[in-house]
C-alpha cells in the first residue's frame, strides 16, 4: 500500500557531498528579489539518509546523521538536529503534506518508539517500516508497532486493540477525525474504521478511506469468490479484483475500481460496469476531483489505448495514465511508438521527443498550461505550452504559480544546478538542495548549501499585483 507520504516527497540516498555543486551565473533577476534564510550549518555532514520534500506548501529537507560518539545516529530536519539514539527507523522521518510536522522510528537498546516533533512515544519491540502517516494538516500521526507477538495501531496517543497481524495499513482522512486499517485475528481479515471492526473475510485488503472520511471501501475474498465492500455493501462477485485501482474522487462522492470476470477486464464507477476490454493497464485508472471524468488505459493486442471518459483514443505502442487538470476541465497524458515519446493534451499531440522525462508533466490548476521535460538530439530541454527552451544535462519538475501565469524548474548544465523562472535563470546560488516550487500562496521557494550553511530562499516578486 503507498503511503500518501510517498505521493507528496521525493526521497534521495546519498552523501551530502552531492549537494556541493558549482557556483552558476545569474542573468535576468535582481538578487533583491529574493529573500535567503540561513538555517544552519551543515558542513562536514556524510548522512546515513536525505529525504528532500518539496511540495506546495515549500520545501524541506531531512538528514539521518551518524552521531558523535560511535554506534549513535541522529534526524536533523531543515539544519535542526534531534536527539541522538542508536538506531533510526528505516524510511523514516516522514513529514505532514504541509511540512510542519515531522515523526521518525528511533531505537534504544532493545526498545524502539515514535518521535514526533521531538517528543517520543511509548515504547515498543518493533515499529512497522512504512507504516507511519499524518494527517493532511499534521495534527495528527497513526503507526503500527508489535509488543510480544500482537501487533497495535497507534493513533497519537491512542492505542488500538491488540491484534494477530496488521493486513492494511491505517489511512487518515484529511482531518485525522477518522482512520481505518485491516486486522486479523485467528487468520480470519477485517477492515476497523474509527476502531469499529468490520465484518470477517478469508481476506480483506486494499482498503482506501475518502477524504472526508465519510466513507470506506476495500476489496475482499470469502469462499474463493472477489468482491468490493463499499459503505458495508458487497458487490457482485469478480473473477479478480485490480486492488490498487480502488479509490474515491477527491470529493468523496465517486467511487471506482478495475476488476474482471473471466476473460473480460473492465471499470467498475459507483457501482456499474463499464465495456470490457482484453486487459485495463496496472495503475492506470483516474478520476477527475468531481469524479465526473473517468481516464484509464487498455490494451488490444500489443497496443495501448487511451480511454477518457469512454472514448477511445489512438492505438499507441507506449500510453501512460492520464493527468486531469484541478477543475477537470482538460487532460493530458504521455504516449508514442518505440521510436518516440510525446505528450498528448485534450487529444492533441505535441512534438515527439527520443524521452520524456520521468514524472515531470504537468498542468496549471486551471489546466490552460502544461510544461514538462523532454530528450532531444541527446539534451533535455524544457517544454512549456508546446514550446521548448534551453539544452541541459538534466531537469527536474517544473511548478505552476497559483493563477499560472509563471514557471519555475531546475535544470543542470555544465555540472551546475540552476533555478529558472519564466525561462531566465534565478540570481547566483551554490548547492540546490530542493527543487524550486510556487507555494499555494504564490511565493517561490527552493533550498541551496553555500559553504557549509543551509538557506532556504523565498521571493514574494511572483506575487500578483492587487
Amino acid at each position: 500500500m503507498m503511503n500518501p507520504f510517498q505521493k507528496a516527497c521525493r526521497y534521495a540516498v546519498g552523501l551530502f557531498a552531492a549537494f556541493a555543486l558549482t557556483t552558476h551565473v545569474a542573468s535576468a533577476w535582481d538578487a533583491s528579489a529574493f529573500e535567503a534564510e540561513a538555517l544552519g550549518d551543515v558542513k562536514d555532514l556524510k548522512p546515513l539518509l536525505i529525504v528532500r520534500i518539496t511540495t506546495v506548501y515549500g520545501c524541506h529537507l531531512g538528514l539521518v546523521n551518524p552521531g558523535v560518539a560511535p554506534g549513535l545516529m541522529s534526524v536533523m530536519v531543515d539544519a535542526k538536529p534531534d536527539a541522538e539514539y542508536e538506531g533510526i527507523l528505516n524510511r523514516t522521518p516522514v513529514f505532514s503534506s504541509n511540512g510542519k510536522h515531522f515523526a521518525y522510528g528511533a531505537r534504544k537498546g532493545e526498545q524502539w518508539f515514535v518521535v514526533a516533533d521531538g517528543k517520543a512515544g511509548p515504547k515498543w519491540d518493533m515499529i512497522l517500516e512504512g507504516s507511519l502517516i499524518f494527517s493532511e494538516e499534521g495534527q495528527h500521526l497513526a503507526y503500527v508497532a508489535k509488543k510480544g507477538r500482537q501487533w497495535f495501531v497507534v493513533i497519537d496517543d491512542k492505542i488500538s486493540a491488540p491484534y494477530d497481524e496488521i493486513s492494511c495499513l491505517p489511512m487518515l482522512s484529511q482531518d485525522g477525525q477518522h482512520v481505518v486499517y485491516g486486522a486479523q485475528n485467528k487468520k480470519r481479515q477485517f477492515m476497523v474504521f474509527d476502531e469499529n471492526p468490520g465484518p470477517e473475510y478469508d481476506y480483506a485488503v486494499s482498503v482506501n478511506i475518502s477524504p472526508d472520511g465519510k466513507r470506506v471501501a476495500h476489496a475482499a475474498q470469502q469462499d474463493s469468490k472477489q468482491f468490493v465492500v463499499v459503505d458495508g455493501q458487497s458487490s457482485p462477485n469478480y473473477g479478480g479484483i485490480f486492488c490498487e485501482s480502488l479509490q474515491f474522487s477527491a470529493d468523496g462522492k465517486h467511487v471506482a475500481y478495475a476488476a474482471e470476470r473471466g476473460v473480460d477486464r473492465f471499470v467498475v464507477v459507483d457501482g456499474k460496469n463499464g465495456p470490457n476490454f482484453e486487459g485495463v493497464v496496472k495503475n492506470s485508472l483516474r478520476l477527475s476531483r468531481d469524479g465526473s471524468r473517468v481516464a484509464f488505459v487498455v490494451r488490444k493486442g500489443e497496443k495501448l489505448i487511451p480511454m477518457i471518459d469512454g472514448k477511445a483514443g489512438p492505438e499507441y505502442d507506449k500510453a501512460e495514465p492520464a493527468m486531469f487538470s484541478e477543475n477537470g476541465d482538460h487532460v493530458a497524458y504521455l504516449a508514442g511508438t518505440e521510436a518516440e515519446r510525446f505528450v498528448v493534451v485534450d487529444g492533441k499531440a505535441q512534438s515527439d521527443f527520443e524521452e520524456i522525462a520521468k514524472n515531470t508533466l504537468v498542468m496549471s490548476s486551471d489546466g490552460m498550461r502544461v510544461a514538462y521535460g523532454a530528450l532531444k538530439n541527446g539534451k533535455y530541454k524544457m517544454v512549456i505550452d508546446g514550446k521548448t527552451s534551453g539544452e541541459y544535462d538534466a531537469v527536474g519538475v517544473p511548478s505552476f504559480s497559483p493563477d499560472g501565469k509563471h514557471v519555475t524548474y531546475r535544470a543542470g548544465k555544465n555540472e551546475q544546478a540552476i533555478v529558472f523562472v519564466d525561462g531566465d535563470e534565478v540570481p547566483n546560488y551554490i548547492g540546490l538542495v530542493c527543487e524550486p516550487v510556487f507555494r499555494k500562496d504564490g511565493v517561490l521557494e527552493f533550498m541551496t548549501a553555500e559553504k557549509g550553511i543551509l538557506y532556504r530562499i523565498t521571493s514574494k516578486a511572483f506575487l500578483p499585483t492587487p
